[in-house]
Protein backbone atom coordinates (compact mmCIF):
# COMPACT_ATOMS: atom_id res chain seq x y z
CA UNK A 1 0.00 0.00 0.00
CA UNK A 2 2.82 2.42 0.80
CA UNK A 3 4.40 1.74 -2.60
CA UNK A 4 1.15 2.69 -4.40
CA UNK A 5 0.89 5.88 -2.34
CA UNK A 6 4.50 6.75 -3.11
CA UNK A 7 4.01 6.13 -6.85
CA UNK A 8 0.80 8.21 -6.85
CA UNK A 9 2.65 11.03 -5.06
CA UNK A 10 5.48 10.94 -7.66
CA UNK A 11 2.96 11.04 -10.54
CA UNK A 12 1.08 13.98 -9.03
CA UNK A 13 4.35 15.80 -8.36
CA UNK A 14 5.51 15.20 -11.95
CA UNK A 15 2.24 16.49 -13.41
CA UNK A 16 2.22 19.53 -11.14
CA UNK A 17 5.77 20.55 -12.04
CA UNK A 18 5.88 19.50 -15.68
CA UNK A 19 2.59 21.11 -16.64
CA UNK A 20 2.08 24.17 -14.47
CA UNK A 21 -1.18 25.99 -14.93
CA UNK A 22 -0.70 29.11 -17.00
CA UNK A 23 -2.75 32.11 -16.02
CA UNK A 24 -2.26 34.66 -18.75
CA UNK A 25 -4.42 37.32 -20.33
CA UNK A 26 -5.22 37.33 -24.00
CA UNK A 27 -3.18 39.73 -26.10
CA UNK A 28 -6.26 41.84 -26.74
CA UNK A 29 -6.90 42.20 -23.02
CA UNK A 30 -3.27 43.13 -22.35
CA UNK A 31 -3.43 45.82 -25.03
CA UNK A 32 -6.58 47.31 -23.50
CA UNK A 33 -5.07 47.26 -20.03
CA UNK A 34 -2.01 49.08 -21.40
CA UNK A 35 -3.98 51.87 -23.12
CA UNK A 36 -3.79 50.14 -26.52
CA UNK A 37 0.01 49.98 -26.46
CA UNK A 38 2.21 46.91 -26.51
CA UNK A 39 3.16 45.81 -23.01
CA UNK A 40 6.46 44.84 -21.43
CA UNK A 41 9.20 45.53 -23.99
CA UNK A 42 12.31 43.36 -23.87
CA UNK A 43 15.66 43.47 -25.68
CA UNK A 44 15.97 41.72 -29.01
CA UNK A 45 19.21 41.36 -30.98
CA UNK A 46 19.63 41.00 -34.72
CA UNK A 47 22.81 41.25 -36.83
CA UNK A 48 24.55 44.13 -35.09
CA UNK A 49 21.56 46.00 -33.70
CA UNK A 50 19.46 45.87 -30.56
CA UNK A 51 15.83 46.95 -30.30
CA UNK A 52 12.98 46.70 -27.83
CA UNK A 53 9.95 44.53 -28.64
CA UNK A 54 7.00 43.59 -26.47
CA UNK A 55 7.12 40.17 -24.85
CA UNK A 56 3.68 39.66 -26.39
CA UNK A 57 5.58 38.65 -29.55
CA UNK A 58 6.99 35.15 -29.87
CA UNK A 59 9.35 33.74 -32.48
CA UNK A 60 7.77 33.26 -35.88
CA UNK A 61 8.89 30.45 -38.12
CA UNK A 62 7.01 31.32 -41.30
CA UNK A 63 8.11 34.41 -43.19
CA UNK A 64 6.37 34.66 -46.57
CA UNK A 65 6.18 38.43 -46.05
CA UNK A 66 9.97 39.04 -46.04
CA UNK A 67 12.38 39.23 -48.98
CA UNK A 68 15.36 37.75 -47.13
CA UNK A 69 15.43 34.15 -45.92
CA UNK A 70 17.52 35.31 -42.96
CA UNK A 71 14.99 37.66 -41.39
CA UNK A 72 14.13 37.85 -37.70
CA UNK A 73 10.38 37.22 -37.51
CA UNK A 74 7.99 37.48 -34.57
CA UNK A 75 4.24 37.07 -34.17
CA UNK A 76 1.38 37.70 -31.75
CA UNK A 77 -0.92 34.81 -32.58
CA UNK A 78 -3.96 36.16 -30.73
CA UNK A 79 -3.92 39.36 -32.79
CA UNK A 80 -2.46 37.94 -36.02
CA UNK A 81 0.25 40.62 -35.96
CA UNK A 82 3.57 39.82 -37.63
CA UNK A 83 6.84 41.68 -37.10
CA UNK A 84 10.09 41.31 -38.98
CA UNK A 85 13.51 42.88 -39.39
CA UNK A 86 15.99 42.00 -42.10
CA UNK A 87 19.22 43.55 -43.30
CA UNK A 88 20.69 44.28 -46.72
CA UNK A 89 24.42 44.94 -46.97
CA UNK A 90 25.84 47.53 -49.43
CA UNK A 91 26.49 44.91 -52.13
CA UNK A 92 22.89 43.67 -51.96
CA UNK A 93 21.69 47.28 -52.00
CA UNK A 94 23.70 47.95 -55.17
CA UNK A 95 21.99 45.04 -56.92
CA UNK A 96 18.63 46.49 -55.91
CA UNK A 97 19.67 50.00 -57.00
CA UNK A 98 20.61 48.67 -60.45
CA UNK A 99 16.98 47.61 -61.05
CA UNK A 100 15.79 51.22 -61.02
CA UNK A 101 15.77 53.30 -64.19
CA UNK A 102 15.93 56.52 -62.19
CA UNK A 103 18.83 57.94 -60.22
CA UNK A 104 18.38 56.77 -56.64
CA UNK A 105 20.67 56.28 -53.65
CA UNK A 106 21.18 52.88 -52.02
CA UNK A 107 19.04 53.61 -48.95
CA UNK A 108 16.07 54.85 -50.93
CA UNK A 109 16.45 52.01 -53.46
CA UNK A 110 16.17 49.35 -50.73
CA UNK A 111 13.10 51.04 -49.26
CA UNK A 112 11.30 51.71 -52.54
CA UNK A 113 12.03 48.19 -53.78
CA UNK A 114 10.43 46.79 -50.65
CA UNK A 115 7.34 48.94 -51.09
CA UNK A 116 7.05 48.02 -54.79
CA UNK A 117 7.35 44.31 -53.99
CA UNK A 118 4.66 44.68 -51.33
CA UNK A 119 2.32 46.45 -53.75
CA UNK A 120 2.87 43.73 -56.36
CA UNK A 121 1.86 41.08 -53.82
CA UNK A 122 -1.57 42.67 -53.31
CA UNK A 123 -4.64 42.65 -55.54
CA UNK A 124 -5.72 46.07 -54.32
CA UNK A 125 -3.68 48.57 -52.34
CA UNK A 126 -3.19 52.14 -51.23
CA UNK A 127 0.16 53.53 -50.13
CA UNK A 128 1.05 56.52 -48.00
CA UNK A 129 3.68 58.96 -49.20
CA UNK A 130 7.27 58.22 -48.29
CA UNK A 131 8.48 60.16 -45.23
CA UNK A 132 11.66 60.38 -43.25
CA UNK A 133 11.45 58.65 -39.88
CA UNK A 134 10.65 60.93 -36.92
CA UNK A 135 13.40 62.70 -34.97
CA UNK A 136 12.94 60.20 -32.11
CA UNK A 137 14.60 57.57 -34.32
CA UNK A 138 18.40 57.73 -33.98
CA UNK A 139 19.23 56.51 -37.50
CA UNK A 140 18.25 57.98 -40.87
CA UNK A 141 15.28 56.20 -42.35
CA UNK A 142 12.21 56.14 -44.55
CA UNK A 143 8.75 55.01 -43.50
CA UNK A 144 5.56 54.15 -45.37
CA UNK A 145 2.38 52.16 -44.93
CA UNK A 146 0.73 49.97 -47.54
CA UNK A 147 -2.91 48.98 -47.02
CA UNK A 148 -4.40 46.20 -49.11
CA UNK A 149 -5.55 42.64 -49.57
CA UNK A 150 -4.09 39.77 -51.53
CA UNK A 151 -7.44 38.90 -53.07
CA UNK A 152 -10.36 41.26 -53.60
CA UNK A 153 -12.54 39.47 -51.06
CA UNK A 154 -9.89 39.24 -48.32
CA UNK A 155 -9.88 41.49 -45.30
CA UNK A 156 -7.44 44.37 -45.79
CA UNK A 157 -4.14 44.39 -43.94
CA UNK A 158 -1.77 47.21 -43.07
CA UNK A 159 1.95 46.85 -43.72
CA UNK A 160 4.03 49.33 -41.72
CA UNK A 161 7.46 49.45 -43.39
CA UNK A 162 10.55 51.40 -42.40
CA UNK A 163 14.13 51.21 -43.66
CA UNK A 164 16.94 52.44 -41.41
CA UNK A 165 20.54 52.94 -42.42
CA UNK A 166 22.82 51.69 -39.67
CA UNK A 167 26.58 51.73 -40.23
CA UNK A 168 26.26 51.38 -44.02
CA UNK A 169 23.69 48.53 -43.96
CA UNK A 170 19.95 48.84 -44.52
CA UNK A 171 17.55 47.34 -41.99
CA UNK A 172 13.94 46.89 -43.11
CA UNK A 173 11.38 46.70 -40.31
CA UNK A 174 7.80 45.57 -40.88
CA UNK A 175 4.73 45.24 -38.73
CA UNK A 176 1.73 43.65 -40.39
CA UNK A 177 -1.82 43.09 -39.20
CA UNK A 178 -5.50 43.59 -39.93
CA UNK A 179 -6.08 47.17 -41.03
CA UNK A 180 -8.88 47.67 -38.50
CA UNK A 181 -6.51 46.83 -35.62
CA UNK A 182 -3.35 48.58 -36.78
CA UNK A 183 -4.31 52.25 -36.49
CA UNK A 184 -3.65 52.34 -32.76
CA UNK A 185 -0.33 50.47 -33.11
CA UNK A 186 1.48 52.90 -35.43
CA UNK A 187 3.00 54.75 -32.47
CA UNK A 188 4.24 51.40 -31.13
CA UNK A 189 6.00 50.78 -34.44
CA UNK A 190 7.69 54.19 -34.14
CA UNK A 191 8.71 53.30 -30.56
CA UNK A 192 10.36 50.10 -31.83
CA UNK A 193 12.30 52.08 -34.44
CA UNK A 194 13.28 54.68 -31.80
CA UNK A 195 14.68 51.90 -29.60
CA UNK A 196 17.19 50.70 -32.21
CA UNK A 197 20.84 50.98 -31.12
CA UNK A 198 24.08 49.37 -32.28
Amino acid sequence: MRLHTFIAFIIVLFIATACPSIDYDSAQKRLKQNNMDFADPKKEFYKGIRYMLSDMFVNGYNSPFTLSTDADTKIIYDLAINFSVEVFDPEEAEVIQFRFDKEIDLHRAVHENYILRRQQSLAEHTTTIIKETPKSVSFPGYIQTVHGSQFGYNEASSYFTATLEVDGSYYVFQMIGKKENMGYLYDDFIDILASVVQ
